[in-house]
C-alpha cells in the first residue's frame, strides 16, 4: 500500500510539472515593432547556435546603432510616456473621489505633467564593452542534447537517449535540457572554459546532475565571477543535500552521501590545477566588427594573463526555487572573496553580494549618477548627506564620495554579506577611516526614518540627496512613504534595471499628489538617462532624476489654475452673451467672439476650458 502510494504521489507530481511546463513554455516575445506577443512552445532537444543566441542575446543580428535605436524608442514609449499615463490616471481617480466624498481635497494636475514632453529622454549612453561583458554567469547542471543522426521527414531529431550529463544555459525550460555558452557573444570566454571543466567531470562523476521537476540527484547550479583587473576568479556550487533532495525516495537511492566529500575535493582539484582554458568559440554568422570598438586596447591590455580559480565555495539548498542572498555558503577553497576594481576604488565581494555584471558599463553608469548629484551639490560636500538605497557592496555611494560630490554616506541594504563589504569597502579606499559612511543591513522601510533622523542630528547636514538602486521589483511602498515625507531629500536618483515595469509604478507614486498613504510634497522628473549596460539583450538601465516640487510654487500653481479657471469661465459667458446678438444680417458676431477669445488667453486655452 505504502508503494502504491508513493507512486501515485510521484504521478501526481510529475503530472503538476507537466502543466508548469505548459505554462512556462509560453513565453513573451517582442516583433520588430518592439509589440508583444506570444512565441510557441519551446523547442526540446538539440539547439543550434543561431537558436541558442536567439534566446539569450535576441538582439545579436542588429549592428549597435540599431539596437540603440530600439532601445531608446522603448525606454521613451514604455518608460516614460507610461509613467505619465500613471500619474494622470492617480489625478483622474482623485477628481472621481472628490465628486463621491466631498471631504477629498480638490488638487488640479500639475502643469509639467500636461506638458507635450513631460520627461526629456536623453540620448541613449552606449556600452564601451559590446562584447563578452559580463563578469558574472549562472549556469545549470543539467542534460545536454546532442545532434541526432536519426532523420524524421528529412530533418534531424535527437533521440531519446542522445543526451549528457552538461552544464549550461536553460534555454529551453525546465525540462528542455541545457545548452552551452560557446555561441553567446555576451559570455566571457573563461565562463565556457569553466563549463568545459565541469562537463568532463559530470562524464565520470557517480553524482548525476539535479532534477527540478522531480526534484532528486545533486548538482544544481555553478556562479562564475570572474576580474580581468585583479586576475581572480570566484566559483559558488551550488548542490542539493547529499541524503537526496525533496524528492527523494525512501529507499535511499538517491542518497549520494558516501560519494559527495570525495567528488568534491575531485571537483576542486580539477578546477584549480591549471589555469582556466580558453576554449574556441562558436561565433559563426556574428559580426565581429563590434570586438573592434573604440576600447578594443584597453580591453587586450586587461586580458594579459590567463584567469586561475582564486576561490571556491560549496552552497547546499534543499528548496525547490532559489536560495536568498544570505543562506550561507561553505568556503573550501582560496580566499573567501574576491576583488573588482571599478572607477577610483577597489570593491571586495562576497559570495552573496550584488555587483553589476558589467564592470565598465557601470563606471558609465555611476558617471551618470555622478553629474546628477553635481548639478545640485553646494560649495561645502561635507554638508551633504548622501543616502544610498539598495546600496549593495555601496559601490555608488562610495564611488560618489571619492569623486567629491558628497562628505556623508548613509547606505541601507537587506544583504548582510553585501554590507559587511559596504564597510570593509570603506576601509579599503580610505585606510586613514577619513571616509564619512554608516552602513546597516536591514530592510529599507524598518530602519530608513531612523537612520536619516539621526544622521542629521549628527552630522548637521543642510542637504540630503537620495540614490536608489533596488532589485527588479523596485522600491518597498514604506520607503516610498519615507523618501515623499523627508522634506530635506531635494533630489532623488533612481537607478533602474527594471524601467519598463516596476519603475513606472514607483515613479508615479514619488509624483502623486499628496495622500494618507503618500504624504509629504511630491517630485517631478527632471531627467532621464538610459544607460545600455547590455548590449545584444532586450534589457537597459534607467538613470531617473527626481526634483522636489517647491511648496510655495505648487500652492502657487494650484491658485493659478483656479484663477485661470475661473477667469475662463467668466470670458466664456460674456462670449456666449455677444454670441446671441445679432448684427444687421441676423448673423452671431463671430469677430467679435474671436477677439474675446484671443483676449482671454489664447486659443489652447479656451480649447482647455
Amino acid at each position: 500500500d505504502n508503494d502504491n502510494d508513493n507512486d501515485n504521489d510521484n504521478d501526481e507530481r510529475t503530472e503538476r510539472t507537466r502543466n508548469d511546463d505548459k505554462k512556462r513554455s509560453i513565453a513573451v516575445d517582442c516583433d520588430d515593432n518592439g509589440s508583444s506577443r506570444k512565441r510557441p512552445k519551446v523547442k526540446h532537444g538539440f539547439l543550434s547556435a543561431d537558436e541558442v543566441r536567439d534566446r539569450i542575446t535576441p538582439y545579436w543580428r542588429l549592428s549597435t546603432a540599431e539596437q540603440l535605436d530600439k532601445k531608446q524608442k522603448e525606454m521613451i514609449r514604455k518608460c516614460s510616456m507610461s509613467i505619465i499615463k500613471e500619474i494622470k490616471t492617480v489625478f483622474r481617480t482623485r477628481e472621481k473621489e472628490m465628486k463621491r466624498n466631498k471631504h477629498v481635497k480638490a488638487i488640479p494636475m500639475y502643469e509639467w505633467v500636461g506638458k507635450r514632453k513631460a520627461i526629456n529622454v536623453d540620448k541613449i549612453i552606449s556600452s564601451p564593452t559590446q562584447f563578452e561583458y559580463r563578469n558574472k554567469c549562472e549556469l545549470t547542471f543539467g542534460y545536454r542534447y546532442l545532434q541526432s543522426q536519426a532523420t524524421v521527414g528529412g530533418n534531424p531529431e535527437p533521440s531519446v537517449d542522445a543526451k549528457i550529463p552538461a552544464v549550461g544555459y536553460m534555454t529551453s525550460g525546465w525540462s528542455g535540457g541545457v545548452t552551452k555558452p560557446h555561441s553567446c557573444p555576451n559570455t566571457p570566454t573563461e565562463a565556457c572554459g569553466v563549463a568545459d571543466i565541469l562537463d568532463d567531470f559530470l562524464s565520470s562523476s557517480p553524482i548525476p546532475p539535479y532534477d527540478p521537476k522531480l526534484h532528486v540527484g545533486l548538482w544544481r547550479c555553478v556562479t562564475m565571477r570572474f576580474s580581468h583587473r585583479t586576475n581572480q576568479c570566484m566559483i559558488i556550487v551550488m548542490h542539493a543535500p547529499s541524503k537526496g533532495g525533496a524528492g527523494a525516495k525512501e529507499d535511499g537511492s538517491d542518497d549520494y552521501s558516501e560519494y559527495f566529500e570525495s567528488e568534491r575535493k575531485r571537483l576542486i582539484k580539477v578546477l584549480t590545477e591549471k589555469p582556466i582554458p580558453l576554449p574556441q568559440r562558436d561565433y559563426a554568422g556574428v559580426d565581429m566588427t563590434m570586438i573592434k570598438g573604440d576600447n578594443a586596447e584597453e580591453d587586450s591590455a586587461e586580458r594579459k594573463a590567463l584567469l586561475k580559480v582564486t576561490s571556491i565555495f560549496f552552497q547546499e539548498y534543499g528548496g525547490l526555487s532559489a536560495p536568498g542572498p544570505d543562506h550561507p555558503v561553505e568556503h573550501m577553497y582560496g580566499n573567501d572573496y574576491m576583488e573588482e576594481v571599478l572607477g577610483k576604488c577597489t570593491f571586495q565581494i562576497s559570495p552573496g553580494a550584488f555587483f553589476q555584471v558589467n564592470t565598465r558599463g557601470a563606471e558609465t553608469l555611476y558617471n551618470v549618477v555622478v553629474k546628477q548629484i553635481q548639478q545640485i551639490a553646494p560649495s561645502e560636500p561635507e554638508k551633504v548627506l548622501l543616502l544610498d538605497v539598495c546600496c549593495g557592496t555601496g559601490t555608488i555611494g562610495l564611488t560618489c564620495i571619492k569623486e567629491g560630490v558628497a562628505g556623508r554616506l548613509l547606505g541601507v541594504d537587506v544583504s548582510g554579506p553585501a554590507i559587511k563589504d559596504a564597510k570593509i569597502n570603506a576601509l579599503k579606499n580610505w585606510p586613514d577611516s577619513s571616509c564619512s559612511a554608516h552602513f546597516v543591513a536591514s530592510r529599507a522601510e524598518l530602519v530608513l526614518s531612523k537612520e536619516i533622523r539621526i544622521a542629521r542630528e549628527k552630522y548637521n547636514v543642510t542637504n540630503i540627496i537620495a540614490v536608489v538602486d533596488p532589485a527588479r521589483d523596485g522600491l518597498h511602498p514604506d520607503v516610498i512613504k519615507t523618501l515623499r515625507a523627508t522634506g530635506m531629500i531635494q533630489r532623488l536618483i533612481y537607478v533602474s534595471c527594471n524601467p519598463t515595469k516596476s519603475l513606472v509604478r514607483d515613479a508615479a507614486m514619488l509624483c502623486a499628489p499628496p495622500s494618507k498613504k503618500y504624504p509629504g510634497v511630491p517630485f517631478y522628473i527632471s531627467s532621464a538617462s538610459p544607460v545600455d549596460m547590455f548590449p545584444m539583450t532586450l534589457h537597459c538601465e534607467m538613470v531617473m532624476t527626481f526634483d522636489r516640487l517647491n511648496e510655495t510654487s505648487a500652492s502657487e500653481e494650484k491658485e493659478k489654475k483656479q484663477s485661470a479657471s475661473a477667469k475662463a469661465s467668466e470670458d466664456h459667458e460674456i462670449v456666449m452673451t455677444i454670441g446671441d446678438q445679432r448684427n444687421e444680417t441676423g448673423a452671431p458676431e463671430e469677430k467679435k467672439k474671436q477677439s474675446l477669445i484671443l483676449i482671454a488667453g489664447g486659443e489652447d486655452e479656451v480649447v482647455d476650458v
